[in-house]
């Protein structure tokens, strides 16, 4: 197969399989799936946030930072409530600024086609019908790019349910997105084979409290290019629920202010674990991995990374396993010789 897509989710795994099988490359496949994934898997996935993984020969090795930022931009910070309410953990979404902005710099089909292939994926699998009530969303994308939230007035329900009137975190400011990060993926050596993975944070001197751990979502392509790309997409348990027509809510992926707590500063990118790996071997784009579900996924990707790369080279590389639960299901594609792709799939659970 000289084009593939595999997703933890059928209805993204259809999505994307359209996208391409109307011509488009990995990154429009995986941008499909990740728009109907997130539609599909939570009322305020499509409000949260998402890293774009896109390696290959003639690409270079990219992420998209489509994370959510902590709010409060053009807002003096208030006192910390004793029992902060949910609201106060709703976050300034990133996934959809970071989809455009993968598109714009390596898509290939018409960003319409691109959402129709999502839309026409949850009709035909979805039998949600609050899913298929978000379908306006997934329409205001392509017709409106950036401004998606307020040509359905979405950004004025935020305000309005997390925002200053109500003593929420949620600033307009917060809301007026931009082009999404694009930054060099960070390379771990094993050798003459490589892992391609999101960068790091820097260290900070007092860092805020790491973020509630949450489920994620993910879908991975190669194509005839010899490119392979990833999405990752954050799954809210929490959300604050906004005054809409189109069944979503605002994602509440930060840590609520707390007395006593360091804050994140206004505008921060929120940490989210980024569970895609791409490995080349000699300067070659020869596999890539993705992982969903929930736990420790960062350990367990580097862990089964470790795993293959030892299975390929013949030489034990070693990983430390996370002491920390997981429940996940891990996606590899393989090109190998004759420029076939492959799926391998396994499951994790510890």
């Amino acid at each position: 197969m000289r084009n593939l897509l595999v997703s933890s989710d059928a209805i993204a795994q259809a999505a994307g399989a359209e996208a391409i099988a109307q011509g488009g490359n990995a990154v429009d496949g995986v941008l499909a799936a990740l728009l109907a994934g997130a539609a599909v898997c939570s009322p305020s996935a499509l409000l949260g946030s998402a890293v774009i993984t896109v390696a290959g020969l003639g690409v270079g090795a990219y992420a998209i930072d489509g994370r959510a930022k902590a709010p409060g931009l053009a807002t003096a910070r208030r006192p910390a409530p004793e029992d902060p309410p949910t609201r106060d953990a709703i976050c300034a979404p990133g996934l959809v600024e970071g989809a455009l902005t993968a598109h714009n710099r390596f898509g290939s089909l018409a960003l319409a086609r691109v959402a129709r292939a999502a839309m026409e994926a949850i009709k035909e699998h979805s039998k949600d019908p609050n899913t298929k009530a978000r379908l306006p969303v997934l329409e205001a994308i392509h017709r409106h790019g950036p401004r998606w939230l307020a040509s359905l007035g979405l950004d004025q329900a935020i305000v309005e349910a997390a925002g200053t009137p109500v003593n929420g975190p949620i600033t307009r400011e917060d809301l007026a997105h931009g082009p999404a990060p694009i930054v060099e993926l960070a390379i771990k050596g094993f050798g003459a084979h490589q892992a391609l993975v999101f960068p790091a944070a820097p260290p900070q001197r007092f860092p805020p409290p790491e973020p509630p751990k949450t489920p994620v979502g993910v879908a991975l392509a190669g194509d005839m290019h010899g490119v392979f790309a990833s999405a990752s997409w954050a799954i809210a348990k929490e959300a604050c629920l906004l005054a809409s027509d189109y069944a979503l809510s605002g994602a509440a992926l930060n840590n609520a202010p707390k007395k006593g707590v360091t804050r994140r500063a206004p505008g921060a990118k929120i940490a989210m674990p980024d569970v895609a790996a791409i490995l080349r071997h000699d300067a070659k784009v020869w596999a890539a991995a993705a992982i969903a579900g929930e736990g420790a996924l960062e350990s367990a990707r580097d862990e089964l990374v470790a795993r293959r790369m030892s299975a390929v080279t013949g030489k034990p590389i070693a990983a430390e396993p996370s002491a920390e639960p997981v429940r996940a299901t891990t996606l590899w594609l393989v090109r190998e010789a004759g420029d076939e792709l492959r799926v391998v799939e396994e499951s994790i659970a510890r």
